[in-house]
């Protein structure tokens, strides 16, 4: 399993999420059951939130709908958001064609652009 600890506060999971933005447990191994049921595990801070960063796929299960950030106990869905979408998929950041140009640091140093 594999998991980010944001700042001892957030334990952050990446996963496929469900269209009600939960993380299928059926079929999964006693570890991910007591992940997303909150419940202690020995090897992790339990103190921290279990959160997912996750995708939605559409109906088809092709094309993905959402990356959304989601919290669950069992199978319920506390909160969720999107992180960002855009009309024709989904991007986080801009691309190399409209990213900004480098910003000039102290003493002369330029960030280099990549390419």
């Amino acid at each position: 399993m594999f998991l980010v600890y944001i700042q001892g506060k957030l334990l952050l999971r990446f996963n496929r999420l469900g269209s009600n933005h939960i993380v299928r447990l059926s079929g999964g191994s006693k570890q991910k059951k007591a992940f997303f049921n909150q419940a202690p595990i020995a090897t992790l801070d339990n103190s921290a939130t279990r959160i997912v960063a996750g995708y939605v796929l559409d109906g088809a299960g092709i094309e993905m709908e959402s990356i959304e950030i989601s919290c669950q106990v069992g199978d319920d869905c506390h909160y969720n958001f999107p992180i960002d979408i855009e009309e024709g998929g989904v991007s986080a950041f801009p691309s190399p064609a409209v990213a900004p140009s480098p910003q000039p640091l102290a003493d002369g140093i330029a960030v280099k652009k990549p390419g």
